[in-house]
């Protein structure tokens, strides 16, 4: 009972950042589901790093020699590329990331929510016409 208790403790907290101040998320999608069709299985993958405000400042300005460039970036990496995107916080600016939203050039809006160690993950393409949606879990990477 208290393994279980414990474990809920660290699965229901945000993210922590590490020694050297920055937050490694890795998450891993089992289900992708395209616009209206049935949802199917997926090993699609992407990893994020971002690094939480450490001053506490809820206004800094934007270092782009710091990696990831500042507090208000998140790099991710996908099978695709590599993009940047804003951090979405738990308990306000500065706090560790629990997802992201980014858009580009092209139009494609991308979030990620993650709560509990679930990962929620969609991308919209107004180009191509279609949205996809990716379920599965999330996890903070140590190095």
């Amino acid at each position: 009972m208290l393994r279980h208790i414990l474990f809920l403790i660290v699965a229901l907290s945000p993210f922590p950042a590490a020694a050297d101040g920055l937050q490694r998320i890795a998450c891993s999608f089992t289900v992708e589901c395209v616009d209206t069709e049935p949802c199917g299985e997926t090993d699609y993958e992407i990893s994020a790093v971002y690094m939480p405000d450490p001053s506490g400042k809820r206004f800094r300005a934007a270092n782009p020699t710091e990696t990831p460039p500042d507090a208000f970036t998140v790099e991710v990496s996908d099978v695709a590329g590599d993009f940047k995107a804003a951090p979405i916080t738990a308990g306000g600016f500065g706090h560790p990331m629990t997802g992201f939203v980014a858009f580009n050039a092209q139009a494609t809006q991308r979030l990620l929510t993650i709560a509990e160690g679930k990962g929620r993950y969609s991308i919209h393409m107004r180009a191509q016409g279609m949205s996809l949606y990716y379920e599965g879990t999330c996890v903070e990477v140590t190095n």
